[in-house]
């Protein structure tokens, strides 16, 4: 019977978790960019639900842009239409690899 190989990370319960600046350095380039990139769809994701939540007539921040805006309508989340647009190719992780494949 084989056994498996335990590494030192595994014996001593590591795992990435992104809050030590030594877990960022320990990725490649590609998944310190994937790492970053689901940080900020979580961020934007968070956002979006803030301007949903707020009441009409308050002032919310668009979660693609950042722009401060007055509430007009229940429904409004966004600024612009593009920011929709930008918002929903992003935060939709099948969008968002799709876009990056073209």
């Amino acid at each position: 019977m084989e056994m498996e190989q335990c590494t030192e990370a595994d014996a001593i319960g590591w795992e990435f978790d992104g809050e030590d600046v030594d877990d960022l350095r320990d990725l490649d380039e590609g998944e310190r960019r994937e790492y970053l990139v689901k940080q900020r769809q979580m961020e934007v994701r968070a956002a979006y639900q803030r301007a949903k939540d707020a009441l009409t007539g308050s002032t919310i921040t668009c979660p693609m842009c950042g722009k401060h805006y007055v509430k007009t309508t229940y429904h409004k989340v966004f600024d612009k239409t593009k920011c929709r647009e930008r918002y929903w190719n992003f935060a939709d992780e099948e969008r968002w690899k799709a876009t990056q494949l073209r």
